[in-house]
């Protein structure tokens, strides 16, 4: 065999491989739903929904109303987020919540397909400037945070937190 033919099998071998590595590690990075029917959230969705997260504890301890109210959804853009109060807020913890009945509801109410719901556990601790006008105490909380994507596409968004949740 000819060295130039070599050359060219080679090349074609290596493309070969690196076009089914590149196929797989796209597989890999897509939310998907395993045989026991449980959605299996992709890299990237638990990457930018914990991101939604963080940032809006860091614009809440900025004060910066704009940024919070562009994690939220629609619904919730306007609400009174009460930062003249905040006197400080703190993450502590994030905790993707894999329990069937933290979606199941929720999925359904809001018409969403079920891989544009994701929850987590947070555990924060807040500090309010002035106590006597809240409705909860300075302190650590536990809270089940609900993200969406409206419309069943685009970016993950703040839909409602709650107290009552399954770990």
């Amino acid at each position: 065999m000819h060295k130039s033919k070599k050359i060219i099998y080679l090349f074609l071998a290596l493309a070969l491989i690196g076009l089914s590595i590149f196929l797989v590690v796209q597989q890999l990075d897509k939310t998907q739903v395993n045989d026991s029917g449980i959605i299996q959230y992709s890299k990237k969705d638990l990457r930018d929904s914990e991101n939604v997260i963080r940032d809006k504890f860091f614009y809440e301890n900025e004060h910066n109303l704009e940024k919070v109210r562009e994690l939220y959804s629609s619904k919730y853009a306007d609400s009174d987020f009460r930062l003249f109060n905040l006197a400080s807020i703190k993450l502590l913890e994030i905790k993707l919540l894999e329990d069937e009945r933290n979606y199941s509801y929720r999925a359904g109410f809001k018409d969403l397909e079920r891989k544009n719901l994701i929850v987590y556990k947070v555990r924060y601790s807040v500090e309010f400037k002035d106590q006597t006008i809240e409705a909860i105490d300075s302190g650590e909380y536990d809270f089940a945070y609900y993200l969406i994507r409206e419309n069943n596409g685009g970016n993950w968004k703040i839909d409602g937190t709650g107290m009552d949740y399954f770990e």
